[in-house]
Order: C-alpha cells, then sequence, then structure tokens
C-alpha cells in the first residue's frame, strides 16, 4: 500500500513540474510578442493598377516618357511619413521621427518626407528617386503645388544623402539654406547615425523656416507645376532667384540696332571714300616695325581641391531642375 502511495506522489509531482514548464513557457512566449520590436516596421506597399492611374492622384500626366519611372516607383500610404526601406532604424526610432514630423509640417505647412534606401546606384539615380518618389505619391499638404521637403540616404555605394523641396518648399529652402541643412545632417549621416542624422535634418528645416520667406521670393508667383516667375512673368531660377534671360532676342535686337546706327553713321560721314589697295591703309612715316622672337622657357600646372563652403561633407549636385513628372524641383545632395 505505502509503495501505491509514493507511485501516486511521484506521478502528481511529475505533473505538476510538467505544467509549471508549460506555464512558464507560455508566459515567456507571450511576453516576447508584447515586447516593442527592435527591428524597423515593414513598409506595406501597393501595386500600381492602369485601371486606377497607377495610383497616382496628383496632376500629372502619366505618358511613354515617364510610365517605367512611375512603375518602378514604390506606391506607399502617405501618412507614414518615414519609410525605412534599407531597415537601419528601429521601430522606437520611426515612431520618435514620426512625432517630430507631425509637429514640424504643423509648423511649415508643409509635408515632410524621410526615407532610406540601398542601391540606387548613383547620385543622379538618388535625385530622380527622391522627385519621383515625392511625386507618385499622394504627399503634399495642398493639391495646388504640392509643397513639402524630402530627405532621402542612400545606405550603400554611392554613400549618399538628398534633400528635395516641392511647391512652396523652393520659395522657403533656396539653395543657402538647403546648404544649412545638409550641414546640419552631415555628422549623423557620415557616421551611421541614421536617425540622429534624420533628427538633426528636421530641426534645421524648422530652423530655416524661420528665417521667414526670402526677399528675393517675395513678389514672385508659382504655377501648378511648381515652377517660379518673377513680377514681369519671367521664370525665375530656383539658386539666384533671377529670371531666365532671353538671351538669343536680347542678342537678335541689339544687333539691329547696331547696325542701323552704323549706316546712319556712315551716311552722314561725307569723308568716306572706298579704298581698293591694301597701301593705301598705311601711313608709312608712322609705322616702325622690329623683329621680335618668342622663346619658350618653361611650364608649370598648378592643381587644387575646391572643399564646400562649411569644410564638411564631399561632393554633391544642387540647383533647380524637372523631374519625369514634369514638375519643378529644388535640392541638393553630399556625398558621406
Amino acid at each position: 500500500m505505502k509503495k501505491f502511495k509514493y507511485i501516486v506522489f511521484t506521478l502528481v509531482a511529475l505533473l505538476f513540474i510538467n505544467v509549471t514548464s508549460v506555464s512558464a513557457e507560455i508566459i515567456t512566449d507571450d511576453n516576447t510578442v508584447e515586447e516593442p520590436a527592435t527591428s524597423a516596421s515593414e513598409i506595406v506597399t501597393y501595386e500600381r493598377k492602369e485601371e486606377d492611374n497607377y495610383g497616382v492622384k496628383k496632376h500629372w500626366t502619366i505618358t511613354n516618357d515617364n510610365i517605367l519611372n512611375v512603375k518602378s516607383t514604390p506606391l506607399v500610404d502617405a501618412s507614414q511619413k518615414v519609410y525605412d526601406f534599407a531597415g537601419v532604424l528601429t521601430s522606437e526610432e520611426i515612431e520618435k521621427l514620426k512625432k517630430k514630423i507631425n509637429v514640424v509640417e504643423r509648423e511649415i505647412n508643409m509635408a515632410v518626407v524621410i526615407v532610406t534606401y540601398d542601391n540606387l546606384g548613383s547620385e543622379g539615380r538618388i535625385q530622380t528617386f527622391a522627385d519621383d518618389f515625392y511625386d507618385y505619391n499622394d504627399f503634399g499638404i495642398n493639391n495646388e503645388y504640392y509643397s513639402g521637403i524630402l530627405a532621402i540616404r542612400n545606405i550603400s555605394t554611392p554613400r549618399y544623402y538628398y534633400v528635395g523641396t516641392t511647391g512652396q518648399a523652393q520659395l522657403y529652402f533656396p539653395q543657402d539654406r538647403i546648404d544649412n541643412i545638409l550641414d546640419s545632417m552631415y555628422f549623423g549621416m557620415h557616421n551611421d547615425y541614421y536617425f540622429n542624422g534624420f533628427m538633426d535634418f528636421l530641426t534645421a528645416v524648422e530652423n530655416n523656416y524661420a528665417k521667414g520667406l526670402p526677399n528675393k521670393y517675395k513678389d514672385v508667383t508659382m504655377d501648378k507645376n511648381g515652377y517660379i516667375y518673377d513680377q514681369f512673368g519671367n521664370r525665375t531660377t530656383f539658386e539666384s532667384g533671377r529670371y531666365d534671360f532671353p538671351f538669343g532676342t536680347a542678342i537678335g535686337i541689339s544687333s539691329l540696332v547696331t547696325l542701323i546706327t552704323i549706316l546712319r553713321m556712315r551716311s552722314k560721314n561725307k569723308m568716306v571714300k572706298k579704298l581698293t589697295d591694301a597701301n593705301e591703309y598705311i601711313d608709312s612715316e608712322s609705322m616702325a616695325i622690329r623683329v621680335s622672337n618668342d622663346k619658350f622657357v618653361s611650364s608649370h600646372t598648378s592643381s587644387y581641391t575646391v572643399s564646400s563652403s562649411s569644410g564638411s561633407g564631399g561632393g554633391g549636385f544642387s540647383g533647380g531642375h524637372s523631374s519625369s513628372s514634369g514638375s519643378s524641383h529644388g535640392g541638393g545632395g553630399r556625398s558621406c
């Protein structure tokens, strides 16, 4: 009888131990699921369908010239604001960036977008991707100019980051302010502190917007594609605010005026006579010709490297340009 009690006690003890172990595993699994993920949030992209105008809600015209750009651009939810395709930001960092973006957007009344990507291939391709990503998704505070600013970091070679502007952001962030923003971002982007670099970007956007609208853009107007015109209706440039001078027309008019002036002067000059011999042009008593020889001594070539104005960052490009949608963009980028 005692032996039987011993066996029953042993079985009950073993059953209790197994139940405790299973419960512990379940609790561990549940806790694991509930803990915040430390990897980047998955980006949901959508299929671009022809019957839905390939997901393009803006007034751009899709043609044979830009259809490939449209199809190769990820279609995303514009409300997400941060698109970490390269997977270099944690979920916590993405949420902090989103909260900061919400604050900045309210201050500047323009859209703010952050992107990381990998293997874009070249600096020019990074600019093209940035423009297309902004144009062919539903970014922009208003439907008239789609105003906003975007920052992108290409993770692999070339190590490059770019800031692009659209709509009225071209006015508030001209070239000198773009350079200031790029300078502010450089330390984080160069050292792969992506979160810090993008936070510096957002702070720099706030600070530069607070300077107000530059004087050179006080009297300009903008068409629906984002191109800027001065008070005389001449298209202005993104970099300087000066209008694109019609050199061809100016040269033609000035040449005509010069020709008419010369003909009038010639007709009034009674002393003019036609000369037929080259000797008639020469006053022999007023000329003295001496022998002159040129001797080659040596040659010397100097070379130098031009660095950025701030002393930080590598080479880059900047200025206003047209994207594949036919819209105007400003911006600039740096190697890091």
